[in-house]
């Protein structure tokens, strides 16, 4: 099935490839994340993704958004309870007219991943109202994307309803940064804790014994493949 989309911008058009990574429970997989791929043959030299993604435009990012939307409706009877997580700047949840076109057009599980809080203060309380109603109207869940001590004041937790809060694989660097990032996280007890950037049987072990109850994602349970490859 195609999961694909070209993306035009100024006088060069890029093909993104729609792919997904599993997210698991106990090796039972209860998540993906859904993920852009820019095709390399449709590019002249390469790009670091980061910095790519970041420098789109809004209307960019809302036609991406729209697009993967669309085409995860296509495996929504496949995915049944399974959640999928979309990535978006906070900005584009304080567009109303785009937000509700995306929370209401998904036909499956529905989560938004904030990957970046770019808005300024006086919005966090404008954000946090948008994410509660659509949260109580079950239209999607929210997560954190990315968290970690020495990118985010702790207060992000608390601020906002976060469903998942996914941790930043650099907190495994480190025992005391995994156990310290694990208590601060304690203060919003709703939230489930996702790890990234799980590679190996020897992380999993020490996530688990530091929390039991967490979720994890990495190479160690699955890369990131087409949307065919998991969902069939």
């Amino acid at each position: 099935m195609v999961s694909h989309f070209t993306l035009h911008l100024k006088g060069v058009s890029l093909e993104l490839n729609f792919i997904i990574q599993p997210i698991v429970s106990r090796y039972n997989i209860v998540a993906y994340e859904c993920l852009s791929e820019i095709k390399s043959d449709s590019i002249e030299a390469p790009l670091d993704k980061a910095e790519f993604f970041s420098s789109l435009s809004k209307k960019n990012l809302r036609d991406i958004v729209i697009a993967q939307v669309s085409i995860l409706n296509r495996y929504a009877y496949s995915l049944g309870e399974v959640v999928v997580s979309i990535n978006m700047p906070a900005s584009l949840i304080l567009d109303s007219k785009f937000i509700t076109r995306v929370c209401t057009s998904a036909k499956f599980n529905l989560a938004i991943e904030v990957t970046d809080i770019d808005i300024a203060d006086k919005e966090l309380e404008a954000l946090s109202l948008k994410i509660d109603s659509y949260t109580n109207n079950n239209y999607a869940e929210f997560w954190l994307d990315d968290f970690c001590l020495k990118n985010f004041n702790a207060s992000i937790i608390t601020s906002l309803s976060w469903k998942a809060i996914k941790l930043d694989k650099s907190i495994l660097e480190s025992d005391e940064i995994l156990r310290e990032t694990i208590e601060v996280c304690s203060i919003s007890q709703n939230s489930h804790l996702i790890f990234e950037g799980v590679e190996s049987s020897e992380v999993c072990e020490k996530i688990n014994y530091q929390n039991q109850d967490a979720l994890m994602q990495g190479y160690y349970f699955g890369k990131p493949r087409t949307i065919d490859f998991y969902v069939s």
